[in-house]
Order: structure tokens, then sequence, then C-alpha cells
């Protein structure tokens, strides 16, 4: 049997991608096998979004390069979409749609024939919370991003599929599905009859068995009353959710031709906070954006303090080639930039450090992803991560007294006991 390995760099929709590819490749006999280990090929699913990003294609491509010379080495995913014309340090470069037929080209490349494959792997054995990809592409024209250039237009997975694959997951015992997309908050209007966001939801509530459904990016003016509604109605929706802010400044989401104000995203983060006890919402911040005056950046401060966001991912602003800001004026020099993004992720660290102490003598269900040596880690359905010192079944969902929060690192975390 051939083994290969398989590194995602990127965001939850990279990782499905890989996970729907693995898939594809059990069923032709490959194995999927770590990083490190002894195989006959190694893909490299790629992102683009930022300038780092692409830097951390090119170091892993060297690396590959250095530790499997003999291997065959493919790179495939949005850093191949980007520039279709430019040559790869690779034997094999694909872009983002067609895994069955990556997968059977792979096959061919390796000499396998798909008539000899006898079983299929399970991919996911060490994964406790699988990705469901419901949605690809963007129509939106943010500024600053690359992404509808590489990934497309939004397209939706029909509804069927989706309840079809929920489903299977079912059938494995798994108690959490994350879905995931580039816009899954545009699901369905593509579709016809056409449909929307929370309607799939419903659905996927309604017509399966799940016991835990995760959200992944929403953005702002897509958290409907009527999503915000199912959040208080549903106890398998997870109340955690990311809304990207980008900033707090009125004259900054203009320019970066992001479609609400800061009013208005503050209005749907509290109503949010309010649908459920504990709920936790995180967001993305792009600081040192061009036009970013220091007093827009004070608007942005102003406005994380005032809201109940409690998890921060700050990106110090980097141009795109071939996006709107590339050219922009008003340019923000690197070293403030640096300076701004270690200011707001201080202010996130503080805000995590306060929203985990809330849960301190309250009790937490918590899936279990890690057990060894006697501690078990997981995460709540808040999206906490909780530390327990004993051991548990893995993938099993136990509920715990939160104890005490440990912040001793950039990443906190509750210690908690389980309850007997």
């Amino acid at each position: 049997m051939k083994r290969i390995a398989l590194i995602t760099l990127g965001c939850k929709v990279n990782q499905a991608d890989s996970d729907e590819l693995s898939e594809c490749l059990a069923s032709l006999g490959i194995q999927i096998s770590p990083y490190g280990e002894n195989v006959n090929a190694v893909i490299l699913r790629t992102c683009a979004v930022t300038a780092s990003a692409v830097a951390d294609v090119r170091s892993w491509i060297r690396r590959i390069r250095r530790e499997y010379s003999s291997a065959l080495l493919v790179v495939v995913g949005c850093r191949v979409e980007l520039n279709q014309k430019e040559r790869m340090e690779c034997d094999i470069a694909w872009g983002i749609a067609d895994a069955k037929g990556l997968a059977e080209h792979l096959a061919s490349a390796l000499e396998i024939s798909s008539n000899r494959a006898t079983e299929i792997i399970n991919t996911n054995l060490t994964r406790t919370r699988p990705l469901v990809k419901i949605q690809d592409g963007c129509d939106d024209s943010c500024a600053y991003c690359i992404v509808p250039s590489i990934r497309g237009p939004s397209r939706s997975i029909a509804k069927e599929q989706v309840i079809s694959k929920i489903q299977q997951i079912n059938l494995k015992g798994y108690k959490e599905v994350v879905l995931t997309g580039v816009h899954i908050g545009a699901y369905g209007r593509d579709l016809i009859p056409s449909s929307d966001f929370s309607l799939i939801l419903q659905e996927i509530v309604d017509k399966t068995d799940v016991h835990r459904l995760r959200l992944s990016s929403v953005e702002p003016l897509e958290v409907t009353s009527k999503l915000i509604e199912l959040f208080g109605a549903y106890d398998a929706l997870c109340p955690h959710l990311h809304i990207p802010l980008q900033s707090g400044d009125s004259n900054i989401l203009k320019t970066m031709n992001r479609r609400y104000t800061p009013e208005q995203y503050l209005e749907v983060v509290e109503s949010l906070a309010k649908a459920r006890n504990g709920f936790t919402i995180g967001a993305d911040i792009i600081v040192g954006f061009p036009g970013e005056t220091t007093s827009a950046f004070e608007n942005t401060m102003k406005l994380i303090e005032r809201s109940p966001l409690s998890h921060l991912h700050v990106f110090p602003f980097s141009p795109r080639p071939g996006t709107l800001a590339e050219g922009m004026s008003g340019k923000v020099n690197e070293r403030e930039i640096r300076r701004r993004a270690k200011v707001i992720r201080e202010l996130g660290l503080k805000k995590r450090t306060v929203h985990y102490q809330s849960f301190i003598g309250k009790t937490l269900k918590v899936l279990i992803e890690k057990s060894k040596n006697g501690i078990s880690q997981g995460t709540s359905r808040e999206y906490i991560p909780i530390k327990i010192c004993e051991e548990s079944n893995v993938g099993e969902e136990i509920e715990v007294m939160a104890k005490c929060v440990d912040t001793l690192s950039n990443k906190p975390f509750i210690e908690a006991a389980r309850m007997k």
C-alpha cells in the first residue's frame, strides 16, 4: 500500500478540502500517514491570504525537498490558484477544485490501480470535531482580500448533500460537527430554489442527530435576528461564533469596502451575547490599514473594550498584489503597525481571561480531544479549552466543574474537575 503525508496550511476550509481529498485517496487504497514517517509522496495544501502565508509555502517546499528528497512533492490549493503561470518547485501543482480528479491523478502517478483498493481507511480517527464544508467562494470585494480571485464566486453545496454528510458523521459516533466555508453566511443564495443560512441550520438540527453543531466565521450583517433566535432555541448549536470586525472606525470600514458600521457591529455582538449565557464571540482585526490614523486605531480599541468580544485574531496589514488596498495611500509605518498589533493582542488576552473567569464555579460540557498521562484536554461548547486531571475517553462529552483559570501563557485555559 502506498503512503502519502498530507500537510494543510491555513484555514478550516483548507482543512475540509484536505479531508475530502483524504477520503478520495483512501478509496483508492492510498494510506494517509503522519509527516515524518516514510512515505511515497507529500501533499502540501497551501494558503495565500497574506504575504506571510505565501512565505510559509516557500519554506515548507524547501523543508519537504530537504527531508523527503525521493518522494513525490504535490503542491495544491490557494497558492497555486493565485498565480497559475508561476512555476512551482514541485512535481505536481494542482488548484482547489476536483479532489477526486487529483486523487486519481496521484494514484496513476504512483502506479496504483483503483481496482486494487480493498478497504476504506478512516482518515479522521484522531479528529474529534470533523469539518463539513457547506459553501465555497465569495462575492464580496473587501479591499484587502485576495480570496475571491482565488476561490471564485460563492457556491453552495446542495442541502441534501450537507444533511447526508452530517448523517454519515453521526453514524460514526462523532459528537460535534463544524460547518465551514469561505462565506458561509451567503449559503443558499445561489441555489434553485434559493435558501439561506438560517434555514440550512434549522434543517440540520431537525433532520440529523447532531449533538454539537459549531459554526465558523459569519459576517456581521449575516448574524440575523433569525440566526440569533436559533442560538437561543437549540441547545445543539454551540454558543460560540466568530464575527470579523477588521476595524472599529467607520471611515476605515468604508475604505475596506466593509458593509456595516461600528454601531451595527456592536449591536449584533451584544444581541448575540444575550441569546445564551456564556456566549463566546471572536473577531478578526486588521491593524495598520492604509489611512488608519491614531484616532481611527483608538476607535477600534474603544469598540473592543465596550463589546463582549473575547477572542481576537490580530493581523498586521500587509498589501496583497491584485487587491484594491495594494495601491492605497496613507500607509502606516511598519514599526507602528507592530506596536498597534501588540496593544490589541494584549487587550484581547485580558478580555479572554475575564471571559474565562466568568465560568468559574459553573458546569461545562466538554468534548475530550486528548487524554494521556493522567491528563485530559478538551473544548467546551463555548469554545473554552479545558484541562482535567484524569484520563477520559477521547471523543466523549463529559460534564465538568470549572475551578480556576491558568493564565501563565498567552493561551489561557480552564482547569476543571469531572462531575461525579
